[in-house]
């Protein structure tokens, strides 16, 4: 219900935001507790729980966000309460989108929920890619439609997804994997140069 309202990864934020606990236990990862004391902490907490539910398989991802909401003794209620009040938190509606669209900004795809596409189902998969494609077909009359998978490196997309993402009938697909793109290059694979790589910065 919480993840139906405000996107998971937005949805922790903000927990890690209203907890009044000064430690979260994350005992069911044998993990000891996580101080919460100042706003570095928080930060750090937020960080290591995102990374442990980004490559948990779909049924343990669930069952453990609901975990560390328990734990941080924040409910799905306040959650959407607090981004009801935060522009921060505020996703675009169809509307907003088309006017981006009329102005010239292109307009791609980034899956329905966010969620790790090599942890779902074939079905799961399926709603996320394809569900996605069909949405900004029918909402903005999008013809040629890019995807950007959700995190984006080889072990976050999968095997399965760029085949589903041809099938969708997107126009390309693009991961996180470094490197350049050849003639060769799977277009519904296609790697990135960083931006420090590309500017030689720090």
């Amino acid at each position: 219900p919480t993840e139906a309202a405000v996107p998971h990864f937005n949805a922790l934020e903000i927990a890690f935001r209203l907890t009044r606990r000064e430690a979260v236990d994350l005992g069911f990862w044998g993990d000891p507790p996580q101080p919460l004391t100042d706003p570095g902490r928080r930060n750090d907490g937020l960080k290591r729980v995102k990374e442990r539910l980004k490559l948990a398989p779909e049924a343990d991802r669930r069952r453990w966000y609901d975990q560390v909401l328990e734990a941080l003794a924040v409910s799905p209620e306040q959650i959407r309460a607090y981004a009801a009040t935060d522009e921060r938190f505020r996703l675009l509606t169809w509307e907003e989108a088309g006017r981006l669209r009329d102005a010239g900004v292109e307009i791609g795809s980034h899956t329905r929920t966010h969620r790790t596409l090599s942890r779902l189902s074939a079905s799961e998969l399926e709603a996320e890619i394809v569900g996605a494609c069909e949405d900004l077909r029918h909402h903005l009359g999008l013809a040629e439609i890019p995807l950007a998978y959700p995190y984006g490196g080889a072990a976050h997309v999968g095997a399965a997804a760029p085949a589903v993402a041809r099938r969708a009938g997107h126009s390309c697909a693009l991961s996180t994997i470094p490197g350049r793109n050849e003639p060769a290059t799977d277009r519904f694979l296609l790697r990135r140069v960083g931006f420090r790589e590309l500017t030689g910065g720090p």
